[in-house]
């Protein structure tokens, strides 16, 4: 699977005070992990997948980087593995074509379509293993933005934080970065929108501002 441009927002936008450790559920092949390792200096990060073949690409990933020693992967379900620890920042980038016909690949089905995590399983794992101050932040279509803050909300999942992101100055937003606490009385706080690109292939100030250390390519147009 190649590096998408929903993995990159996630992981340049989720963020908690001084985690103590994070966790990184449906991994794929590692790169949200990977970058919050690099964000995150001190912090163990783990992470799960349930596709075998992307969690061998995870761990060979993890193995042939910087921060191997912070970084672990258990292939596994969510919804089954008994963890051990709660998690100061949960981060996900959800299967998420509901509905819609399911392409033949069984590990891209499984990857873009909601079958082996849904939301209100996602929303159930997250209050498990969240620790009390803790975080979840997601990206999501925007369009599936209420029916997942209702679907956390039952598991006492408040929405903290969102920003909306669109294709490009002149399109409707297509992705929504949200997060979400235990926190019932936290104010919903509005980042502006942003966009991905100012015309096609020049990416804007704003996502070269939160991506660009990822991307090194990115600081040529800067």
């Amino acid at each position: 699977m190649k590096v998408g441009t929903d993995a990159i927002l996630l992981g340049a936008w989720a963020t908690a005070a001084n985690p103590a450790a994070i966790l990184d559920i449906g991994t794929g092949t590692g790169i949200v992990a990977l970058m919050l390792a690099q964000r995150f200096p001190k912090t163990v990060v783990e992470a799960v997948e349930i596709d075998e073949p992307a969690s061998r690409q995870a761990a060979a990933n993890f193995a042939n980087s910087p921060w191997s020693d912070r970084l672990s992967l258990t292939h596994a379900a969510v919804q089954d593995f008994p963890f051990a620890r709660h998690y100061s920042l949960i981060v996900c980038n959800p299967p998420y074509f509901q509905n819609s016909l399911k392409p033949i690949n069984h590990a891209r089905r499984k990857a873009r379509h909601d079958d082996s995590l849904s939301s209100a399983e996602l929303a159930g794992a997250a209050n498990r293993l969240l620790s009390q101050d803790g975080r979840l932040c997601v990206i999501l279509p925007a369009d599936q933005r209420d029916a997942f803050v209702v679907q956390a909300g039952s598991e006492d999942l408040h929405c903290a934080r969102q920003r909306l992101v669109h294709p490009t100055p002149q399109h409707p937003p297509k992705r929504i970065l949200l997060e979400f606490s235990k926190d019932s009385c936290s104010q919903v706080v509005e980042e502006g929108s942003m966009s991905i690109e100012l015309i096609r292939h020049q990416y804007s100030p704003e996502y070269l501002d939160l991506a660009g250390d990822f991307l090194l390519r990115m600081h040529e147009q800067s």
